[in-house]
């Protein structure tokens, strides 16, 4: 992978990190303001419910954290755009949508299909 290549992808992961921290903090001024007593059941059931929804997102985001923060540490040891499983490129195409990506699609494609027919 080219320099040029690796600035763009780590300027791309970057972004996305900025992006769910920024994100984080907005969560934790809503989880505050959520938290406010109703005297209704029906309300009370309905903020709670919201709150559930929204700690649901927010671990699916920090989950999204940790592997962007992984693909940056791949980056900079000079694994990034490898397949963790074969050693062979990720396509480009790939990694432009998906840039945390540690698996060729092939690969991918296989430990879906593992965890698919393994249930």
């Amino acid at each position: 992978m080219s320099t040029a290549m690796k600035a763009f992808f780590r300027k791309k992961l970057k972004t996305q990190l900025n992006d769910l921290h920024r994100n984080c903090l907005a969560f934790g001024k809503t989880l505050q303001e959520d938290s406010i007593k109703e005297a209704d059941f029906v309300d009370q059931s309905s903020l709670n419910q919201l709150r559930y929804e929204h700690l649901a997102y927010n671990k699916h985001e920090l989950r999204h954290r940790y592997e962007i923060e992984s693909a940056l540490q791949r980056l900079r040891s000079g694994n990034y755009g490898y397949c963790l499983a074969t050693g062979e490129p990720i396509g480009v195409q790939r990694l432009l949508a998906q840039p945390c990506a540690k698996y060729c699609l092939e690969a991918q494609i296989s430990r879906e299909n593992l965890k698919y027919f393994n249930r």
